[in-house]
């Protein structure tokens, strides 16, 4: 069992998605393609493919330009086992994209984005939960230039590279009763409990990351087509500092007053993905596709915390305590299923739904990172002109509450067991221009 200083500083970044799949994934890139579940990957039809299907960009006929605006509502409720009710604070969140296309000669083809397709924001003020985290945050921002190049008519590929920017921060109160009795007994051989007022931990940090992805996209008839996307994991090392604020007793003896502060870095990854798609083309008009998607969340076996602006051994041995903390998430599948239908030459509708698994299992589930799984229903429609297009998406997203009882919290005497749920809603709008 970890000790209760493992609580105090073994420390993740990771707080509560928007809304994800997975962990802290949230792709809201594009209004059409969210219309459509974001089952796109075997489509080719507005700059966002840049995101989804780089391959589709040298389908793309003229040089086309997307902004995208949305707006998602998030709420998270805690109901404890023993019967306590406690929200997590609501989250009203904009999130912005934009996309450029433009045709090459010799069938190729460029495109380039800027989105944040992951992220995840958090802020919770209880006593049931603020040794755990009171507020947690990580923002990345991908920059994505891509390549495509039609081999034939039917078959195109697509190499790109991902420029990662993200900043991380972390807030939890820090139980000082425990720590300072702790200390005591080391020190004096005294059990007895000293009643102090609590302090607080706040991480920052930021990291510039490099990833890469390929793509293909095959249409060998008219009525149906097939895609492939490949994201390579980004390996984000936030550094920053640790800054502990309040202390007392003990605890400020140790640390040399009432604020320390020290370099501090955790790496975190964004998981590579592979994504294929089947579109289908039954009649003029109307487009199926179903996509299916693999996240390699496998690769976040811990978090581990580095102190490199620290030699004192009894600090460190305090800092330490508990870290590296094991998560062992898993891989997840997630799969989409969407409809689109043309009415007019000015109208196009469509809907979906999509079904997305999280990938942290009980042992490991904290309310830093409290993903359920999430069902999605989604549906809007476009509104074409003669060179632009306006897209509408409205999304329902519904979380499989979720029971937890584990052991996350014992330690500084606290219990995270009960039940999560997660509920959110989604509107966006993108403004698509050809040239």
């Amino acid at each position: 069992m970890k000790t209760f200083m493992s609580v105090l500083m073994g420390v993740s970044f990771c707080g509560s998605v928007l809304a994800s799949s997975g962990a802290y994934n949230n792709d809201l890139s594009d209004s059409r393609s969210l219309g459509n579940a974001n089952a796109v990957t075997a489509r080719a039809d507005s700059p966002a493919t840049n995101w989804f299907n780089p391959a589709g960009l040298s389908r793309l006929l003229k040089a086309e330009s997307s902004a995208t605006i949305m707006f998602e509502s998030i709420d998270t409720e805690f109901a404890s086992t023993t019967g306590q009710r406690v929200d997590a604070e609501p989250g009203r969140f904009y999130i912005p994209s934009l996309f450029y296309s433009h045709p090459l000669k010799d069938g190729f083809a460029y495109g380039l984005g800027v989105s944040s397709p992951y992220g995840l924001i958090t802020e919770w003020e209880d006593p049931l939960t603020n040794y755990v985290t009171t507020y947690a945050s990580l923002k990345p921002i991908i920059l994505n230039p891509n390549l495509s190049y039609a081999i034939n008519e039917t078959l195109s590929v697509a190499l790109g590279v991902d420029f990662a920017y993200a900043t991380g921060l972390l807030k939890r109160k820090i139980n000082q009763t425990f720590l300072n009795s702790f200390l005591n007994q080391v020190v004096t051989g005294n059990s007895a409990l000293l009643i102090s007022s609590d302090g607080e931990i706040k991480l920052d940090g930021e990291d510039l990351a490099i990833g890469g992805n390929a793509a293909l996209l095959w249409t060998p008839e008219e009525e149906w087509s097939l895609g492939l996307s490949y994201r390579s994991s980004i390996d984000l090392n936030l550094d920053g500092t640790a800054t502990l604020n309040g202390l007392n007793g003990f605890a400020a003896s140790v640390f040399g007053g009432s604020q320390y502060e020290v370099d501090a870095s955790v790496s975190l990854p964004i998981p590579a993905t592979v994504t294929a798609g089947i579109a289908f083309k039954p009649w003029v008009g109307t487009t199926f596709e179903f996509d299916l998607e693999w996240a390699q969340w496998s690769t976040v076996d811990e978090f581990k915390v580095k102190y490199s602006g620290e030699s004192n051994p009894l600090r460190l041995a305090i800092l330490n305590a508990g870290n590296p903390i094991p998560k062992d998430w898993r891989d997840t599948w997630n799969s989409s299923f969407g409809v689109e239908q043309n009415i007019s030459d000015v109208l196009t509708v469509y809907g979906g739904t999509r079904y997305r698994p999280t990938a942290i299992p009980e042992k490991s589930f904290d309310p830093i990172v409290p993903t359920v799984t999430l069902l999605d229903v989604m549906g809007g429609f476009s509104v074409h002109f003669e060179q632009a297009r306006l897209d509408f998406v409205l999304a329902q997203v519904f979380g499989l509450a979720r029971d937890i009882d584990n052991t996350v919290g014992n330690d500084v005497g606290t219990s995270i067991d009960g039940k999560y749920s997660i509920e959110a809603l989604v509107f966006g709008v993108t403004f698509m221009h050809i040239y």
